[in-house]
């Protein structure tokens, strides 16, 4: 079961469609909740290029410059 089908989620989102008011501790909490997914996404994606960037910097400037240009565009 993963964080985000945990039942206290479920449990705030039926809030949401039921129309109940939500307390800021309980907005925050599932804000928290449903972004830690994307988070993580985004630190692994950080993490690989770093990787690569370490893996290619022996091999020169250029082949370095080429690994700063390609992680812009991603």
């Amino acid at each position: 079961m993963g964080i985000i089908s945990s039942d206290k989620t479920r449990q705030l989102l039926l809030q949401i469609r039921e129309g109940q008011p939500m307390t800021l501790r309980q907005q925050m909490q599932l804000t928290l909740r449903l972004s830690l997914p994307a988070i993580m996404a985004q630190l692994s994606s950080i993490a690989m290029q770093y990787i690569d960037a370490s893996m290619v910097g022996s091999l020169g400037a250029g082949a370095s410059a080429s690994i700063g240009l390609m992680s812009t565009t991603t």
